[in-house]
């Protein structure tokens, strides 16, 4: 048992009228800052923003309860009933924390909310979610309707301007892929990144559901885009891309309902279903480090060799550097190779899919990716430790 209860306080929550567009505030105390958060939408999207419910600041604020053990205590505006029995009887139980979200459980309605949305980062995911939801959605009530594209902390390139940068920057494609699609296109701004000082892989969940609550006077049905299969679900990871299908049950609350696509596919698979729209082929981004596929990354290596195992490289020659590829294609495959010892899934299947068709890496490049893996994985983090 806690035998002080620390507080996250959360007050003072309304929209504000800047240029061109609005913002959703509020006051975040802590016991280490007292700063204002915002999520911020355009003009045509302000009307949307929820200042009636505490929802989009208490999920966003989750990963910092659970990993202090602190409770969440919301003033004057209440949280939607659903959500906070979701969090204070599954959530925090589940993660095994002994926190608690202390506010006012309201039930309010919404009749706005007839949209449909999904997050546009063209990755292969999300090109995934189109695929399934839009492209191949067997009822209009759940087709996609909008791409929506937050910068939550995902964009991480240095100061607030940089990062800022590189999300308006990276926000070029999915503008296009809504275009060409003839969808809509909602870009939302926040500085949650710039306040709260977290490891992305472990709050994008969070953050990004708590933007589309921000928003739940428009959305009715919120899809998200799923990283890993519902086979590798591991809520001991602390990894929410392990777990997300039993976050987004409790993340849901009375007027949206977030859904977990691509769940219980592969990432192979996947790519083989995307391979075929122009969209992906012409506008595919996976890349962590700039506004374009770098080739050299993990992210990039890993879609670059899915694509070589199914035969569709040529087809993403608007996406990648195919000549580059070739060009370092032996240093390329030892760092693949190094990725598939590593006993991750995904290459373990990309290299299934190579042997099966009969692709060739040398013996010798196989044997020098297993000392870069072994290099990587083993000696370096041992140097750092006795260093």
């Amino acid at each position: 048992m806690k035998e002080v209860s620390i507080l996250i306080e959360i007050s003072n929550i309304r929209v504000e009228k800047v240029e061109n567009g609005g913002r959703l505030c509020c006051q975040l105390k802590t016991p280490a800052l007292t700063k204002e958060l915002w999520y911020q939408v355009n003009e045509e999207n302000a009307k949307y923003l929820t200042y009636e419910l505490a929802d989009p600041f208490v999920v966003i604020l989750l990963p910092m309860a659970i990993m202090h053990s602190w409770d969440i205590k919301v003033k004057d505006t209440p949280v939607s009933s659903k959500l906070l029995f979701g969090i204070n009887h599954f959530i925090f139980p589940g993660l095994k924390c002994n926190s608690k979200v202390l506010a006012e459980g309201k039930e309010i309605f919404f009749d706005s909310n007839d949209s449909v949305a999904t997050g546009m980062s063209c990755g292969v995911d999300s090109f995934y979610t189109y695929y399934l939801c839009g492209l191949n959605a067997q009822d209009d009530k759940l087709k996609i309707k909008e791409m929506t594209f937050f910068n939550v902390g995902a964009h991480d390139a240095g100061s607030p301007n940089e990062i800022r940068n590189l999300f308006l920057a990276r926000s070029k494609k999915p503008y296009e892929v809504t275009k060409d699609l003839d969808l809509t296109f909602l870009l939302g701004d926040s500085n949650i990144h710039e306040i709260l000082q977290e490891d992305f892989i472990y709050v994008h969940t969070f953050r990004n559901i708590g933007f589309a609550l921000a928003l739940q006077k428009k959305y009715h049905y919120y899809y998200y885009s799923s990283g890993h299969s519902v086979y590798e679900f591991d809520i001991s990871k602390k990894k929410p891309a392990f777990f997300d299908l039993f976050l987004l049950t409790f993340l849901s609350n009375e007027n949206i309902t977030f859904i977990s696509t691509g769940c219980v596919e592969s990432r192979l698979y996947k790519l083989k279903r995307i391979s075929e729209i122009p969209e992906a082929q012409h506008l595919l981004l996976v890349c962590f480090r700039d506004d374009h596929n770098c080739g050299f990354c993990e992210k990039c290596i890993r879609t670059l060799y899915g694509l070589w195992s199914i035969h569709k490289l040529d087809a993403f020659k608007h996406s990648f550097d195919l000549e580059q590829f070739y060009r370092n294609k032996k240093k390329l495959d030892v760092k693949f190779m190094s990725y598939v010892y590593n006993d991750e899934e995904d290459y373990k299947e990309i290299y299934q899919e190579i042997k099966k068709e009969h692709l060739k890496i040398s013996f010798v490049i196989k044997i020098v990716g297993y000392m870069y893996h072994f290099a990587r994985d083993y000696i370096k983090p041992l140097v750092k430790k006795w260093k």
